[in-house]
């Protein structure tokens, strides 16, 4: 008789990702990758690297005024960030240009 649950198969993945540790990497890329559903699509055209790095996200923004725009909505963009993963992945947000 084949063994059966109630589980769905992400919810499967999920508890297994949960499980071996590895659900903040796996958000951390999704973050990654989303980008634009996670910061709006005003900010991702402007940002032109980003990278999540021990909960240190990196964002490169030529553009000044927006550097600046980051800068006084970083608590709000942090949230966010968290938010989307649904679990804390990053503590803190450094912009370069």
């Amino acid at each position: 008789m084949p063994y059966r649950n109630n589980f769905t198969l992400k919810e499967a993945l999920q508890h297994m990702l949960r499980e071996s540790g590895l659900e903040a990497a796996y958000q951390a890329r999704r973050v990654l990758a989303e980008w634009p559903q996670v910061a709006g699509a005003q900010l991702a055209a402007q940002t032109r690297q980003l990278r999540l790095e021990k909960g240190v996200l990196y964002l490169n923004i030529p553009h000044p005024g927006w550097r600046q725009e980051v800068s006084q909505q970083r608590l709000a963009l942090l949230q966010a960030v968290n938010a989307y993963a649904g679990m804390e992945i990053c503590t803190e947000i450094r912009v370069t240009g």
